[in-house]
């Protein structure tokens, strides 16, 4: 239960005061706005409960009538149709359980519309490749649309539980009238069918994330089914001790020599055991259900068996083959077959992996049986069907036009006409025979109008010409009579009009190839039409009599066909199918295995204990994974497990690279493990779609795989965006939604690890201040393109906000309200943007527009800037509502999202961005309900994250290119709230407001036993003003200003504070009284408030007698006039007035400073708090910086809150500084155990010097770091003193020393350690 407070005014002896009732209502899931849900009653049979709708937001433009209320409410997103808004519940329903839905409306009205209701979106990319959207009606569905109050969506499970999703459409419309029929109140009633009484223990610990899942959650949580442990395929690595593995880079017949096997017991091995395995090396499916490939076994010949020992001598025959070829890859393809197979190359890796052992199967080993010889045949060949595939990956499209893992072999792009020229050889052919070419293209983009047209020659001869229009697959396919043994040449001739991007993806010359056994192995297929029968395949020639014939039929069964030798030729004789294989070899061609490697194998599918999180890397960042699972350990109680995707792969995929492997093996430790069951994992190392390679960028990115899916919407696919995303790794009980959170940190070594890990550890140890209940907000402007009208962003921003709790510090900035300069760029925007995050936000929003590497056209945040957030101490969460700025798995491209994750000084702990284009509707859906999972109900961010992806109307378009970057476990959420607070007149109790000019107490109570001192803001009215354009107008509410801060006394919980209303408020009565307190011994933080409080009215006489007192001071209160001070000052300004500062900031009355004769004052207003217990006295604190050497004026205009103003002034001399600094001195871990990491950030290059001492003093340890470059530094530390002995537990005194190269002058910074390390 959920409540919702309620402020009443009353008087108590004369004095009206402010008090909080409490009226228990159940807000809707994950939503403050545009409805409420009341629940009535609930029962394991049914759900009742009351609807009542806020007032709908309506707007009108040029061509239709829109709703902007999308934060809370969904909206039906099928292109054409209406744009009409939905209210989603998930209810809980017994195993092969159903709901019947009946709605009684309470209350309803009809609005007029002037212009036709707005219909649901078309997203297509103009010729800029900027993603742009179109309204157009479809009069068939506005006609036709259906009037229904609600529709019952398709059940999906979760975690064991069975959902039913039920739509509520509270709105209707008709368009012959142009009118909407709006329910605002009804009762709605859900029966559920099924075993009601059926009841199971869900024991996941996990009730306050179900409970947000669903609306009956209180009776519903008993139809928990649990979780079925489905088949997954693995290997059995259990069966035996000797696993060695070796890899096939191609197709052929293999021989593995026992003298080449390493350490292996030759003596003690009985031939008849060796085994070898493999799963075949296809792509695995992407289907949940899909239990994964097999580990098979593949038949084999050992030599020597018969004498019962595997001797020197001995040896192994096999078939194996390579991970390419079109049927292989098949998994991957996503066009209409009709052209083809298009993905013929593994994405993953070219060599298939096998594994040879020796142990006690329980069936007997697989070995190559020979073929019976045939008495007849129905035919006789002398040359048989061959394609030569040719084809290279060189090339590749922008990710928003191709898939998956596409490359190509050729990039053709240009204005002009252009001719491209490509060789090749045939051998062997049979000129008699039908010959062809085939060819494959395929733009990157096509409007519908411009026309593609090429013409393909063969040795100068033309065979095929094509136009299109259309950027799909196109095959070009004719006969060549001309094609002739040996080197031949293709011509493809592209003409234009326009430019255009083209690409060839690859061709096949067909043709029939003679039976010629030369110096290799000669391997050829049925065709795929062939019809069975036995064939008799006459060779043209006869080599030696070492000739071996071997059908495959399928990598795992192969058999051996006995030749006929002839006088002048061979021949063999076998039944021949559709698919079939030959391999013709002899002893030269057989390839020889000269990487064999025995394999420490680890047995991934025995551990079946409970665990919390899985922790997924490789053993390259093997001790970064045991410091990150230590910090879940200790910061979140934590059963964390870590899993190396080398041991993962090797088990789950037979040892070839997969992504599948890491899904298949979360599903297996999610389904197969006790409870609590599998929260998530966190993907601990960068990854690219370039797995391969192919662009020579991605080997040092490639750590942890990524995994790319094809994302469309459900109404066929108007936004068919092609991306990887980690959440499939999630997916483990469905196809629509993860089970688990999930997250990535992006490292590629262990610097940047180390870089990382100070960041989490820093948050983790020191998230206090005020700014944790902050959330920052910019909004695009309305420029885009041509449009100048792009006002949604502004809409978006004004929509998220407001879902955020109302004691929730919320800063807003509309890039509208700033000017162009004349590059089209707004530096202005920049420059507060980054002020903003430095100074703290917890979580930052940007809604706009965006490329990897900037965020909006006009340049509000750029790679460049990343130097200058150095905001280590107020490390925000960042989430991107743009397009491509989380584009990681791009190797040539650092992301805006990377850039902000690894920023060694500061920027962002968590990015949530899309890793390609996204939309606002769907971006307004997906923010607010992280905000509100996070802020509002205090989930952690992947928790947050999860949530939202549960919502079936984030399933479809948006939510699959969204990816977090960072700790997912992360405890991003505001303080914990208190509303305890009240407010006095202290000497006028005859009107309901507050006045200005009035002295007002306040009183409130944290927690009992509570001690030392709480920050207190008193915030005026929220201001209303419209964001502008020529041609267009945004309404919009930014948080009233603080018209008091300052700290007051906590006694037992208690404090006590008084303000004066200055004569500069808005009036209104929205008024807020926030309050901070961190707990140092719970290490807890809470908020308290109250809100609506009404201020407003001059009517309060109050004298002004004096005006304000101000004392200036730099770098220190030591400071005299004309003293000499540093270019970097600190400014002190102590302030006195017995009415008060005034820092509201209206203007003209802002505290501004003006150095020397500048005309262009400094606003320096919210550097200023009240001193404790204080409304008179308050201090002013802003640092200067970059003052030019020489004699300075200094002035600041102070006004208190009556507006009565002071100038006071202060002549200084700015003196060059030369002084180094050390910041953010820490030791990581601490307490030590075993070793550790000194870290700091020293502000230039310096000699470092690090020495430890007892508490005593004695020095126990010298640490020589050498030369340490300018910004984030780390030295290793092995915990031993200096005769190599562990020093004891106790506690410890570090002194880091910096010595500066240009002057020898040195810094020192003294902290301390603990040393405990557990017996």
């Amino acid at each position: 239960m959920k409540y919702k407070p309620y402020i009443k005014l009353y008087h108590i002896g004369g004095k009206m005061k402010l008090r909080l009732f409490l009226i228990i209502i159940l807000l809707p899931l994950g939503a403050l706005f545009a409805y409420q849900t009341q629940i009535i009653s609930e029962s394991p049979e049914q759900i009742q409960f009351i609807i009542k709708m806020d007032s709908l937001k309506i707007q009108t433009n040029a061509e239709f009538s829109f709703f902007r209320d999308f934060a809370k409410m969904s909206f039906n997103t099928n292109e054409g149709e209406p744009e009409l808004p939905f209210i989603l519940y998930n209810i809980a329903v017994p195993a092969n359980g159903n709901v019947s839905v009946n709605i009684k409306p309470i209350n309803e009205y009809q609005k007029q519309l002037t212009r036709p209701l707005q219909p649901a979106p078309r997203y297509f990319y103009d010729q800029e490749e900027k993603l742009q959207t179109q309204y157009k009606i479809d009069n068939k569905k506005y006609q036709n649309y259906p009037q229904i109050s609600h529709s019952i969506e398709p059940s999906r499970q979760f975690r064991g539980y069975n959902l039913i999703p039920v739509k509520i459409y509270p709105v209707h419309y008709y368009e012959q009238n142009k009118r909407l029929n709006i329910i605002d109140e009804m009762i709605v009633t859900i029966n559920i069918s099924g075993n009601t009484n059926a009841k199971r223990t869900n024991n996941d610990n996990w009730d306050s994330f179900y409970a947000e899942m669903f609306l009956n959650w209180q009776t519903g949580q008993r139809f928990y089914n649990g979780v079925d442990e489905s088949e997954v395929n693995f290997a059995p690595f259990n069966k035996s001790n000797y696993w060695y593995s070796f890899e096939a880079s191609k197709d052929g017949i293999y021989r593995i020599n026992a003298s080449q096997i390493p350490d292996a017991p030759l003596g003690d091995i009985d031939p008849h055991k060796i085994r070898v395995f493999t799963t075949g090396g296809s792509t695995m499916s992407s289907y949940p259900s899909d239990p994964g490939h097999e580990f098979v076994e593949v038949p084999i010949y050992v030599s020597g068996a018969d004498d019962g020992n595997f001797d020197q001598q001995d040896y192994i025959l096999l078939y194996a083959r390579d991970r390419d070829g079109f049927g292989m890859n098949s998994e991957y393809s996503y066009e209409s077959n009709t052209n083809g197979d298009f993905y013929y190359y593994n994405p993953y890796s070219g060599a298939n992996k096998y594994w040879l052992t020796w142990g006690e199967f329980s069936a007997p080993a697989k070995r190559i049986e020979s073929e019976p010889l045939p008495n007849n045949w129905a035919e006789e060949k002398n040359s048989v069907y061959f394609l030569q595939h040719i084809e290279s990956e060189r090339a590749r499209m922008n990710e928003k036009y191709e898939s998956y893992y596409a490359w190509y072999s050729q990039k053709m792009e240009g204005r002009s006409n252009a001719s491209y020229l490509f060789n090749f050889n045939v051998e062997d052919l049979d000129i008699s025979k039908e010959k062809s070419i085939r060819a494959f293209i395929k733009t990157e983009q096509a409007t519908g109008i411009d026309r593609h047209n090429v013409k393909l020659s063969l040795n100068g001869t033309e065979f095929k010409s094509l136009q299109w229009s259309t950027s799909s697959m196109q095959k070009l396919e004719g006969a060549v009579a001309n094609l002739t043994e040996g080197a031949n040449s293709m011509q493809l001739d592209v003409f234009r009009t326009i430019w255009s991007d083209m690409f060839l993806d690859f061709y096949d010359v067909m043709y029939y190839k003679k039976l010629v056994k030369r110096g290799q192995a000669y391997s050829f297929a049925v065709e795929s039409n062939a019809a069975a029968k036995n064939i008799k395949y006459q060779f043209q020639n006869k080599p030696s009599s070492d000739v071996q014939v071997y059908r495959v039929k399928d990598f795992n069964k192969v058999t051996k066909i006995t030749p006929d030798y002839q006088n002048s030729a061979f021949s063999f004789v076998s039944e021949s199918r559709a698919g079939d294989e030959f391999w013709v070899v002899q002893n030269s061609d057989i390839i020889n295995v000269n990487a064999i490697k025995r394999e420490q194998v680890k047995d991934l599918a025995a551990e079946t204990g409970q665990v919390d999180f899985i922790i997924v890397t490789n053993k390259a960042l093997a001790q970064a994974a045991e410091e990150l699972k230590e910090i879940y350990q200790q910061a979140y109680s934590l059963n964390a497990k870590i899993a190396y995707q080398e041991d993962i792969i090797n088990q789950f995929a037979g040892g070839n690279d997969d992504p599948m492997a890491i899904r298949n093996y979360l599903k297996y430790l999610y389904e197969i493990c006790p409870a609590p069951k599998l929260k998530g994992a966190v993907l601990l190392g960068f990854g690219t779609i370039d797995w391969r390679n192919y662009s020579g960028m991605a080997n040092n990115k490639n750590q942890i795989m990524t995994m790319q899916i094809k994302a469309q919407s459900s109404s066929g696919g108007t936004f068919n965006t092609k991306t990887s995303s980690d959440q499939y790794f999630a997916y483990i009980t469905n196809i629509s939604a993860p089970d688990l959170i999930i997250g990535r940190i992006p490292i590629t070594n262990m610097n940047e690890w180390a870089q990382y890990k100070n960041k989490l550890v820093h948050f983790l140890n020191s998230k206090q201040g005020t700014w944790t209940n902050q959330a920052l907000f910019l909004a695009d402007d309305f420029n885009y393109v041509t449009s100048i009208t792009d006002t949604m962003h502004s809409y978006a921003v004004e929509t998220i906000s407001a879902i955020l709790h109302e004691s929730i510090f919320k800063e807003k900035i509309f890039a509208q309200d700033y000017p162009l300069n004349e590059f089209k760029k707004k530096p202005e925007v920049n420059n507060l943007f980054v002020d903003k995050i430095k100074k703290g936000a917890l979580i930052t929003v940007y809604i706009g527009h965006g490329d990897p590497v900037s965020v909006g056209d006009e340049n509000y945040l750029r790679v460049e800037d990343m130097p200058r957030l150095d905001n280590i101490e107020h490390l925000t969460t960042i989430i991107f509502g743009s397009c491509s700025v989380g584009r990681t798995d791009n190797p040539n491209i650092k992301s805006m999202a990377e850039y902000m994750i690894m920023n060694p000084n500061g920027g962002a702990i968590v990015t949530i961005g899309a890793q390609r284009d996204s939309y606002n509707n769907g971006n307004v859906l997906l923010i607010s309900d992280i905000l509100n999972n996070s802020f509002n109900s205090r989930k952690n961010i992947g928790e947050s994250f999860l949530l939202m992806c549960q919502k079936p109307v984030n399933q479809n378009l948006n939510t699959y290119v969204y990816q977090l970057l960072g700790d997912p476990l992360l405890p991003v959420y505001s303080p914990e709230r208190l509303n305890n607070v009240n407010l006095d007149h202290t000497n006028n109790d005859t009107i309901d407001n507050f006045q200005a000019r009035e002295l007002v107490n306040t009183q409130g109570s944290f927690l009992p036993g509570q001690q030392g001192q709480a920050e207190l803001f008193v915030q005026d009215s929220f201001r209303s003003y419209n964001v502008l354009s020529d041609m267009a107008s945004v309404p919009v509410k930014v948080d009233g200003k603080n018209l008091f801060t300052g700290k007051s006394t906590l006694a037992n919980g208690a404090f006590n504070a008084d303000f004066i209303v200055p004569d500069d408020i808005i009036g209104g009565n929205k008024g807020k009284v926030i309050a901070y307190y961190y707990d140092e011994l719970n290490k807890k933080d809470y908020i308290n408030y109250l809100t609506n409080i009404s201020f407003s009215g001059h009517d309060y006489f109050a004298e002004n007698n004096d005006a304000p007192q101000v004392k200036i001071y730099l770098e220190s209160k030591k400071f005299r006039e004309g003293d000499r001070v540093s270019q970097n000052p600190l400014l002190i300004a102590d302030m006195f007035d017995s009415n008060g500062i005034n820092i509201l900031g209206s203007s003209g009355h802002e505290i501004v400073l003006l150095l020397d004769d500048s005309t262009e004052p400094i606003i320096v207003t919210q550097g200023f708090s009240y001193d404790l217990d204080s409304y008179t006295n308050g201090s002013l604190y802003w640092q200067l910086q970059n003052l030019e050497e020489g004699t300075h004026q200094l002035k600041i205009i102070v006004f208190d809150n009556f507006n009565k103003p002071t100038v006071a002034k202060a002549d200084f001399v700015v003196a060059k500084s030369s002084k180094i600094e050390l910041n953010d001195v820490l030791i990581y871990p601490n307490p030590v155990k075993k070793d550790a990491y000194f870290t700091f950030n020293n502000t230039e290059d310096a000699e470092i010097e690090i020495r430890i001492y007892t508490i005593t003093g004695r020095k126990i340890r010298n640490l020589k770091a050498g030369l340490c470059t300018k910004g984030y530094n780390q030295v290793y530390w092995d915990g031993k003193d200096n005769d190599g002995d562990r020093i004891a537990n106790n506690t410890y005194f570090y002194k880091v020393i910096a010595k500066q190269i240009s002057s020898g002058k040195t810094i020192e910074v003294v902290e301390k350690l603990i040393m405990y390390k557990s017996n």
